[in-house]
């Protein structure tokens, strides 16, 4: 997947992303998640700023990808859109992220 690193501590991202343009993203395991919530999730960082970065939780459900939004339940209404792959609901719902770190 583009702009994968595995796992990778957030300190790490942070510098890797602080010199590269906005819009360049980091994809990485979010293992504290995927043990909690017992579900596919995986964490998308993105220089949206200068000195701004930002990072977003993309969860997959029976009913496929979705941005996580603070709320477990994912059969609330709150989660409405479901994309069936995750470049998809990548660049829908994060029109931030654009270049993947390489």
């Amino acid at each position: 997947m583009p702009g994968w690193k595995g796992d990778i501590e957030r300190v790490d991202i942070e510098k890797n992303l602080e010199n590269e343009k906005l819009g360049t993203y980091v994809l990485h395991r979010d293992k504290m998640w995927n043990e909690v919530l017992n579900i596919e999730s995986y964490l998308v960082t993105v220089k949206e700023e200068e000195k701004k970065i930002a990072e977003q939780m993309m969860v997959h459900t029976k009913w496929g990808w979705t941005v996580y939004r603070d709320n477990p339940d994912l059969n609330d209404q709150e989660y409405y859109k479901y994309f069936d792959t995750f470049q998809d609901a990548l660049h829908s719902l994060i029109p931030s992220a654009k270049t993947p770190l390489i």
